[in-house]
């Protein structure tokens, strides 16, 4: 088992926590003091359509998941981890035609290895605040972006400029042709790719009755059955985040790790209160790459994962 930094107070770990809570709740609180209920069901009056076309996700998840026995590709021992994520991307209407976009991200994964050499056990830490602002140019046509200053680390020791990600966030368009489709074109700034910056592509099909088509590459693809008050999904979810980590004491390093999974899954919704609904989702991982060692010619766990099944379940909430 790994031994944590004698340095590292536990004040250390739970400052960042508490700092991007904090600045979540406040933004949440800020923005609805800057809004009615009678704009916000005006704005839910005009745009109602056109939003339950474009998306089927949630503005607030909380997941949690489990994947136990994965293995890199021609490397030697497995790994395994579990895994709580909470995602906020919440509009707060501030007129017919325009919204603030408040919320963030919180999330730890812990990661344990078995037969891996030079690979210590660890915790995977992301927080974020998301804020932002979205405005619609005319009844076909949605602009929205937001910034996401984020901590990715371990969390193991003082925190340095390489734990922060204060480029994070994303632009998007998205263009209604039809009643039945909608176009998206976009940008998102992130470690998922070498230069940081990632395009988006997709689409919304509403194919017929409850069935639709939600496709916004390189994040997911998804076959959606809507009834209330079920929802059932499958199709693909990719998962890559880049985190600081350090090294075992003995060693004395910091170095940045990569992982990506892409996920093949089924998932069923069903609704229990008005704006609450208990998710299970289950499958496996069908590509991703691993890329962890400490720099300085340690040992690395490095290449293609192969197919491990998962699970999860959470709460979703949408209003």
């Amino acid at each position: 088992m790994r031994q944590r930094s004698a340095s590292r107070s536990p004040r250390t770990a739970r400052a960042p926590r508490s700092v991007f809570a904090l600045a979540t709740a406040a933004s949440l609180a800020l923005a609805e003091g800057c809004t009615s209920p009678a704009t916000v069901e005006s704005f839910k009056k005009k745009r109602q359509d056109f939003v339950a076309g474009a998306t089927f996700l949630p503005p607030v998840s909380v997941m949690g998941s489990w994947l136990p026995e994965g293995k890199v590709d021609k490397e030697p021992g497995t790994f395994s981890f579990t895994q709580g994520l909470l995602e906020a991307f919440v509009p707060i209407p501030q007129d017919d035609d325009g919204f603030l976009i408040v919320g963030g991200i919180a999330g730890v994964r812990d990661v344990h290895f078995d037969g891996v050499p030079g690979i210590a056990d660890d915790e995977l830490h992301r927080y974020g605040v998301r804020i932002g602002y979205g405005r619609f140019v005319n009844d076909d046509l949605l602009l929205q972006g937001y910034w996401q200053p984020s901590l990715y680390s371990d969390l193991d020791g003082t925190l340095q400029s390489d734990d922060y990600r204060l480029y994070y966030g994303a632009l998007l368009a998205i263009y209604r042709s039809s009643p039945a489709w909608f176009w998206k074109l976009g940008v998102s700034g992130n470690d998922a790719a070498d230069t940081c910056v990632l395009p988006l592509v997709g689409f919304a099909w509403s194919v017929a009755g409850p069935w639709s088509v939600q496709v916004l590459l390189p994040r997911d693809a998804t076959l959606v059955y809507r009834d209330d008050p079920w929802i059932l999904s499958t199709g693909f979810l990719l998962e890559s985040d880049e985190y600081h980590v350090r090294s075992p004491d003995e060693l004395g390093l910091q170095h940045d790790v990569h992982v990506q999974e892409l996920y093949a899954h089924l998932t069923v919704e069903r609704r229990l209160l008005r704006h609450l609904s208990l998710v299970l989702r289950g499958g496996s991982t069908v590509a991703g790459d691993w890329d962890w060692s400490y720099g300085s010619g340690t040992e690395a766990l490095t290449g293609t994962i192969e197919p491990d099944v998962f699970a999860s379940a959470g709460i979703h909430l949408r209003f």
